[in-house]
């Protein structure tokens, strides 16, 4: 039975890791050398269901997570017939097939994760009540991110702060700041992504030694140019989902095993024993 593993991408508040996962030696053994890069116990990280305090933390602690997972499955199991990522699940999945060395994703992720952090401490969240969702709708053409997920939130640059009061309060609405939220794959996340290219200078990547499919391509990534170029846009490159989809058949894999590493409460992976 032909198998694939696949790292996704970020759709988690926390890197919560089953016990079992946890408890091994080699996991804790990843887990430590991630903690010396973020400063943070990691290993402490994933075994709550805390929040992440920034961006840089949750990009280190799920990569750490994801490659703990991984590994867990390859000692168990052996290696898949396929390896699959998409978006942030990259970092983890080079490392996997043995494209990017362990400690250079974990810095690269640390590295791209404060980036975020300090440009996005330039923006604003507010919690608004009083106002249609369709009027506020309309700042979406200003560029102001509009989001109704958990509540009616504007998402905006803090220069434009006293404007976003102004059209709040003519209309007789109520705000209130509440912590950053973003869609990752928000305009936003984009912009900020361009500033991140320098880090992938000198970075050292070969050729996966496993067969590797991203959602980014169209066929099986072969070369370190084409892995550069993947990490480059993972917030806004183009999905090729049906590539993906049609390569996964033609390859005769009938078991996918999600590497996932959100609340194993919330997302309980596949056991390896045969179940879908």
């Amino acid at each position: 039975m032909k198998v694939a593993h696949f790292y996704p991408g970020l759709r988690y508040k926390s890197a919560e890791m089953k016990r079992e996962i946890f408890s091994d030696r080699e996991v804790q053994q990843k887990l430590l050398i991630a903690s010396a890069v973020l400063g943070r116990d990691v290993a402490a990280l994933c075994q709550t269901q805390e929040a992440f305090a920034s961006t840089r933390e949750c990009l280190v602690a799920s990569l750490a997570a994801s490659v703990a997972v991984g590994t867990y499955y390859l000692q168990r199991y052996g290696q898949p017939d396929v390896i699959l990522a998409s978006s942030f699940g990259h970092y983890a999945a080079l490392v996997m097939a043995n494209a990017l060395p362990y400690a250079e994703a974990l810095m690269l992720a640390s590295n791209n994760g404060r980036i975020f952090d300090d440009y996005f401490a330039n923006f604003s969240t507010w919690l608004v009540s009083g106002i249609p969702f369709t009027v506020l709708k309309q700042l979406e053409d200003q560029g102001i991110l509009v989001s109704y997920a958990d509540g009616l939130t504007l998402t905006f640059p803090r220069t434009v702060q006293r404007d976003i009061e102004r059209y709040i309060r003519e209309r007789r609405g109520i705000a209130a700041e509440i912590p950053l939220r973003l869609k990752y794959h928000s305009e936003y996340m984009g912009a900020a992504e361009k500033l991140t290219g320098r880090n992938l200078i000198g970075l050292r990547v070969r050729s996966p030694q496993v067969p590797f499919l991203s959602t980014y391509y169209s066929d099986f990534v072969r070369s370190p140019e084409a892995i550069i170029a993947m990490l480059g846009n993972l917030l806004s490159g183009d999905h090729y989902l049906e590539e993906t989809m049609a390569i996964i058949r033609r390859e005769g894999i009938i078991r996918t095993v999600h590497m996932q590493t959100s609340s194993f409460r919330e997302h309980q992976i596949e056991e390896a024993d045969g179940r879908n």
